[in-house]
């Protein structure tokens, strides 16, 4: 194993071959991290502890960034890959739907913070959507699209003209079956939870101003009793002499506003207060109806937020006679057959994470997967 170790105008600054240990969780649709022990009196040490902003390099495969690092009987060097530079990212207020790589080119394109620039975009023929009234990260914010569609990305720093790139990746549909009788399974582990799941849930919807209301006019025109008039604000203008419209006697200034699913226009006397929104199953009893609190402030964004709130089942798989990059990459899906109180099962899986640790020459790879 060998280090390489860049400033972020890809200068290079240091090498080191002598690594302890080393741990590494690779992430397909995610961020990864990495951890390294070298010794206290290697030259790389020395340039870490005085300097920031910097990629470190392993193999010419793997790219991170050093978050930071410790002095004890060793030193430790922690990283990030380069995908945590998105959770340094921001985007607007806005709503999409389209193609992985039409979401991914916009998200960016509008995004305040680094420069990080579209690269390889895999074809991910399912559209996906994104829909938020609130800033959002961009590393949450992509990842939420690519979830829906099964798509992975990474960011690389391109030795050759000095920039990060985002690229888009799709896993491959592997002819591999992870199984005892294949020889290719050693060991595994099944896990299943149901913390957080939730089908039901509540945010707290907020009255932006979307523009003002001619009411002497109805200029936008608005009609009540409409299911589209929900979470809905105007501000009142040219209300003369008291204009009657809905019920109601407006004057300039006033705010008119929808709170109910029913659509029926309210008056008031400034920015309607925030209001708490309750969106059930309907298609369970009540028994059945486990709520969340969503963070979001839509509807849109409280039924994304249901997708990661499911039953979580996942295998923790230590392969035999394959190996990754060789045999199977991150975001491939594979077939794993197992036997589970006394059955024998089939799943078809997709590889989420990998965990690629090494001490004393020793290397041992763990991936994760996902059942599909």
């Amino acid at each position: 194993m060998e280090l390489f170790l860049y400033d972020f105008e890809g200068n290079e600054l240091g090498t080191a071959d002598k690594i302890i240990s080393s741990y590494r969780n690779l992430c397909f649709n995610g961020i990864g991290s990495s951890e390294f022990h070298i010794d206290t009196q290697d030259p790389l040490a020395c340039i870490i502890a005085e300097n920031d902003y910097l990629i470190l390099e392993q193999d010419g495969v793997f790219q991170d960034i050093v978050v930071g690092h410790k002095t004890e009987e060793d030193f430790t060097i922690y990283c990030r890959s380069l995908s945590w530079l998105l959770s340094k990212m921001i985007v607007p207020p806005q709503s999409l739907s389209g193609s992985a790589k039409a979401l991914a080119q916009t998200l960016l394109k509008s995004s305040y913070g680094c420069a990080v620039s579209l690269g390889n975009v895999a074809d991910l023929s399912a559209s996906s959507s994104f829909e938020s009234n609130r800033v959002t990260l961009l590393s949450d914010s992509l990842k939420n699209c690519l979830d829906l569609v099964n798509g992975g990305h990474s960011v690389r720093f391109s030795h050759e003209d000095k920039k990060f790139y985002l690229d888009i990746l799709k896993g491959e549909n592997m002819d591999l079956y992870l199984c005892e009788d294949e020889e290719t399974l050693e060991s595994f582990t099944t896990e299943k939870d149901l913390l957080d799941l939730s089908n039901s849930f509540s945010y707290q919807m907020h009255f932006p101003v979307i523009s003002t209301w001619n009411v002497y006019n109805n200029s936008p025109s608005l009609v009540n009793n409409k299911a589209s008039n929900f979470g809905k604000c105007y501000r009142v203008t040219n209300a003369g002499d008291g204009v009657t419209r809905f019920g109601y006697t407006w004057e300039n200034g006033d705010y008119i506003y929808c709170k109910n699913e029913d659509g029926k226009w309210k008056k008031s006397l400034s920015v309607p207060d925030p209001i708490y929104v309750y969106v059930p199953d309907t298609t369970v009893s009540d028994k059945y109806k486990w709520f969340s609190i969503s963070s979001g402030s839509t509807k849109e964004e409280g039924r994304a937020s249901l997708s990661e709130l499911i039953i979580k089942r996942k295998f923790s798989v230590t392969p035999k006679n394959i190996l990754f990059s060789r045999d199977y990459r991150l975001g491939d899906f594979v077939t794993v057959q197992y036997k589970t109180n006394g059955k024998i099962k089939t799943s078809l899986c997709q590889v989420t994470d990998i965990v690629l640790s090494r001490d004393n020459l020793k290397t041992i790879e763990n991936p994760t997967l996902k059942e599909v």
